[in-house]
């Protein structure tokens, strides 16, 4: 399985980040979508990932309501053993 991603990933951890937003509308998430996933990514590259692996992924996004905008979280699974992941997208 390991074949797919670079030398030294772990196809059995989930990377989990999560940004918060001040706005309740979605055309404001733009820079907390971005910053959960760059942090995403920095947790990944600790395993001896990179960017590249994230291509063709699925990744499971959660938004949660706060009192004054939302909170934004993803996770992905190399091995895609994230259960909650698989009817998103398709």
């Amino acid at each position: 399985m390991n074949a797919m991603y670079g030398v030294g990933v772990n196809v059995n951890a989930t990377y989990t980040a999560s940004a918060t937003a001040n706005s309740k509308n979605p055309h404001d998430w733009g820079r907390a979508m971005a910053a959960a996933l760059s942090d995403l990514v920095e947790q990944s590259e600790g395993d001896a990932a990179s960017p590249d692996e994230l291509y063709g992924e699925n990744l499971h996004l959660v938004i949660e309501e706060t009192e004054s905008g939302v909170q934004i979280q993803l996770s992905w699974s190399p091995g895609g053993q994230d259960a909650d992941a698989g009817g998103a997208g398709g």
